[in-house]
């Protein structure tokens, strides 16, 4: 989040120093182009899904910027140098945050499927967590072939998470790990 912040500063900072002083929805074409153009991969990736998010909610930019906006990036990212691989510690820490992550979200499906046993049909009942939580539904979707290559332990978490996933945004959808936060899907944050 705050590298989203850093980088919305340093496009205001830079679209100032052009001249730029209006609002999202002034944005040209050729402002934003120039500040792509200097700019490095993430910059340029950040930007993007901020202004993404700003016009999905907001529906501010002008049609030619928002072409821009949902179009193909400018840049790509640097491929350098593969990364060294992790230290076993690294390793059994990671191993261990999973393993936690993965405990806590079987723990809150198993409590959502209690629930869920517990309420009725939202059109009988009204709208209460419990009934909300009968909206739920289970649908494995994998083939014979496929449950040959996955672990049973591996079919379940990905059972588990594609409830959610299909109800969730695209660019939600290819993430692993996925949560609700106040109600609607977000990639989980890992803390350590």
């Amino acid at each position: 989040m705050n590298a989203f912040a850093y980088t919305l500063r340093r496009m205001v900072r830079e679209l100032a120093g052009d001249g730029f002083e209006g609002s999202a929805a002034e944005l040209t074409r050729a402002a934003l182009g120039a500040f792509w153009l200097r700019s490095h991969y993430l910059v340029e990736y950040r930007t993007r899904t901020l202004l993404r998010a700003f016009d999905t909610r907001h529906q501010v930019l002008a049609e030619p910027v928002r072409q821009m906006v949902f179009g193909t990036n400018y840049t790509r990212p640097a491929v350098g140098e593969p990364l060294p691989p992790y230290a076993p510690a690294e390793w059994n820490r990671l191993i261990d945050l999973c393993k936690r992550e993965v405990r806590r979200l079987g723990e809150e499906h198993r409590a959502m499927i209690m629930l869920a046993e517990s309420g009725q049909d939202p059109a009988i009942g009204g709208w209460s967590e419990a009934n909300q939580a009968t909206l739920l539904s289970y649908t494995k979707g994998r083939t014979a072939e496929e449950s040959l290559v996955l672990s049973p332990r591996a079919s379940r978490l990905l059972e588990h998470s594609a409830l959610l996933r299909r109800h969730v945004p695209a660019e939600l959808a290819e993430h692993v790990w996925l949560v609700t936060r106040q109600g609607r899907p977000a990639r989980a944050a890992f803390e350590e």
